[in-house]
């Protein structure tokens, strides 16, 4: 045989050895793969019960409840996350690394469709998706050089506009307050009640992109889904921002706002202050909010039973990545999501909810449903479990409500 037939041979057996050990190696790989993947899938699922588990099986068996129905489940028993003292900077979590890669899926670059493990995932399409890319992509995140001073943001129409006039005049009592800006949402203003905002040095009179939202959002105001596409609006050019009802009076100066605002969150670490006054009727998280939005935000039920429905008539938000990822961008998805923000065609509304019925046992659950409140609430208390880290203390030295 000559010689370079011999060196032919010896190459292509050679060769066959190489691709025999290469497939070897690639075989052995995927076995390994898939044993990982199998023992990640079979993981221990989450301690957070769900709304279809037992309350028996939640509840510790020796854990002594409050049975004589005579207050809320003590708050305190609930374990915090986070701990008084504790400040969290704007990085305090990273930002979401594949937000701008759009070889990715579009979950995958928001960081997860899914709320925790076993939550039913919402759908990016049509207007979801573009509102939520929307917003996450250009919020003004906070920094450690930011200004504190809160932009006050409110939303009027034609009927409460001399209300919000009324109070916007007692505001200005406070020399310091002048300085205040305050942004106006219209809400269905005359072209009288526009030209006295445009005038008016201290407002601007901001109009929302109506046709970029899901239908439901602009034809049922009753949902006051509203509230939350004017706060992702705001959070676009302002990291610190304050929203407050047309009926909200503030008995403070701007400085004395900023002072007792930054106050309460470095005692606390959070990044959402509650000020509006307490009310008197108060039905908790459990009670006053619908089933098939715990679907999609599966939440601990002891501490949604413990605690009250957080007001959302004055409150002040820091746009931190946790505030962001954690709250803003869930509240942002459900608004979108007929099915969560207000399941079941909207019969089930906050006029459903009876104090006397919850006076009478503080354990039922799905009973009535306030809708922006309750995701809102219901979403900030899982963030912080206790609603002492996110209310005012003396609320209603700060506010008054008309």
């Amino acid at each position: 045989m000559p010689r370079q037939h011999q060196l032919y041979a010896i190459l292509r057996e050679r060769s066959i050895a190489v691709l025999i050990a290469v497939f070897v190696c690639y075989a052995l790989f995927l076995v390994f793969h898939v044993s990982k993947t199998g023992q990640q899938s079979r993981a221990a699922p989450s301690l957070l019960p769900t709304i279809d588990q037992d309350q028996d099986q939640f509840f510790d068996e020796n854990a002594q409840l409050n049975h004589d129905h005579s207050s809320l489940l003590n708050p305190n028993e609930i374990p915090e996350i986070i701990k008084p003292g504790q400040v969290f900077l704007p990085n305090d979590i990273p930002a979401l690394p594949s937000l701008h890669n759009h070889h990715t899926s579009e979950c995958e670059r928001i960081g997860g469709c899914k709320y925790r493990e076993l939550a039913t995932p919402f759908d990016l399409y049509q207007r979801t998706g573009e509102n939520i890319f929307d917003y996450l992509e250009n919020a003004r995140f906070l920094t450690p050089q930011d200004d504190l001073t809160p932009r006050f943001i409110t939303a009027v129409n034609k009927d409460n506009f001399q209300e919000f006039l009324t109070n916007t005049e007692n505001l200005r009592k406070h020399a310091e307050n002048r300085k205040i800006r305050i942004s106006v949402y219209d809400l269905g203003l005359t072209l009288v009640q526009q030209d006295v905002v445009k005038k008016d040095q201290i407002l601007e009179l901001r109009i929302l992109p109506w046709s970029t939202f899901k239908a439901h959002v602009e034809q049922d105001f009753k949902n006051n889904a509203w509230k939350l596409c004017i706060l992702a609006d705001a959070l676009k050019e302002h990291p610190v921002v304050a929203w407050f009802a047309s009926n909200i009076e503030f008995r403070k100066s701007l400085g004395e706002m900023i002072e007792i605002f930054n106050k309460k969150r470095e005692d606390s670490g959070t990044d959402v202050i509650v000020f509006t006054p307490d009310e008197d009727v108060e039905y908790s998280n459990a009670y006053g909010t619908h089933q098939h939005m715990f679907e999609y935000l599966p939440s601990d039920m002891r501490l949604m039973q413990s605690t009250s429905l957080l007001q959302d008539d004055g409150f002040v938000v820091y746009a931190t990545q946790k505030f962001t990822q954690n709250i803003m961008k869930w509240a942002m998805l459900c608004m979108n999501t007929w099915d969560c923000l207000a399941p079941d065609n909207d019969n089930l509304t906050e006029r459903d909810c009876d104090l006397d019925e919850f006076d009478g046992n503080k354990l039922l659950k799905f009973k009535c449903h306030n809708r922006v409140r309750s995701l809102f609430s219901v979403l900030v208390m899982n963030q912080y479990r206790n609603a002492g880290i996110v209310e005012l203390e003396d609320r209603e030295k700060f506010v008054s409500v008309n």
